[in-house]
């Protein structure tokens, strides 16, 4: 009776034991998953900054370029240009 209760427990524990792995095997997949999708929003993080950077360098080009128009509608002959 004895064996028998000590056999019954070892079952139990391995029946455990094997469920534990197959949660731990989904577990994995499903972080795999969410690894790449980490990296490809990275990835498009990273294009969005490279294009943020390409937008206000060429904002600061047209707001000079603005400007020097402004100038010279107001003092056409460039009197106080630098």
């Amino acid at each position: 009776n004895e064996l028998k209760a000590a056999f019954d427990d070892y079952k139990n524990k391995y029946a455990l034991q094997v469920d534990l792995v197959k949660t731990l095997e989904e577990v994995e997949a499903r972080l795999e998953g969410v690894i790449k999708e980490r990296d490809l929003l990275l990835e498009q993080v990273k294009a969005r900054d490279e294009q943020i950077a390409g937008l206000e360098k060429k904002l600061r080009t047209v707001e000079a370029t603005a400007i020097t128009e402004e100038e010279k509608k107001i003092d056409p002959d460039g009197a106080y240009a630098g």
